[in-house]
């Protein structure tokens, strides 16, 4: 795993990363979900993954569903926006 996705996975509490057909949905930097629409063969070729639609809109509607840890402190919140990215 690359330093920016480390950097991301634990600045960012709910975060999607995808390359246009897999998906993955990390909370909290944990692996909550992964999703693909299709995979590249050896040829080059798409191969479709029938149920990946249901599953892709399955992963965003959970993704935009989740509810961040609300702030209760004012150094909480600074903390949080100060974070290093």
């Amino acid at each position: 795993m690359g330093r920016q996705l480390r950097r991301y996975k634990h600045a960012l509490p709910n975060l999607i990363l995808t390359d246009y057909l897999g998906f993955r949905w990390f909370v909290g930097g944990q692996l909550r979900s992964v999703a693909s629409l299709a995979t590249v063969d050896r040829e080059g070729r798409l191969a479709v993954d029938k149920d990946g639609g249901s599953a892709v809109l399955q992963l965003l509607a959970d993704f935009l569903a989740h509810q961040p840890e609300p702030v209760a402190r004012p150094r909480e919140l600074a903390g949080r926006m100060a974070r290093p990215h």
